[in-house]
């Protein structure tokens, strides 16, 4: 039996496209927050907010803490403090301080979301209201 030449053409076509879609974009509830649960909340969370900076609450974040730059710009990981002191790109500042650093590969994925803009959905927990306060 003999594939028709157009429905082979067309079964190629089909697969390279599936070969160069996207991959499903970083979803923040399932893979940011459990890594910023692990690795920053503990000093950056509802609990304690050193320098002023919470990163469990999406404004916050944005916002930053006392240096008044924001932790995370969407769109744009080379300019969120988060990733330059994860990363270790700022010798003065290690995140975190103390303890196992952030996995390759869980960077390379907050690197994604935020490159693909920070998507931080409403129904994400992180709608305690802001205080403001510094600890």
């Amino acid at each position: 039996m003999r594939v028709p030449a157009a429905a082979a053409l067309l079964f190629f076509a089909s697969a390279l496209a599936r070969a160069e879609e996207k991959p499903a974009a970083v979803d923040f509830a399932k893979q940011v927050r459990p890594i910023l649960a692990e690795h920053c909340f503990r000093c950056h969370g509802p609990k304690e907010q050193k320098n002023g900076l919470r990163l469990d609450r999406r404004d916050d974040a944005l916002r930053g803490g006392e240096s008044k730059e924001p932790a995370i710009v969407p769109g744009n990981p080379d300019k969120s403090l988060a990733v330059i002191y994860i990363r270790g790109d700022d010798p003065e500042v290690m995140m975190p301080p103390e303890g196992e650093r952030v996995p390759k590969e869980k960077l390379e994925l907050l690197v994604r979301w935020i490159r693909e803009g920070a998507s931080w959905p409403d129904e994400a927990p992180d709608k305690a209201p802001s205080t403001g306060e510094k600890r």
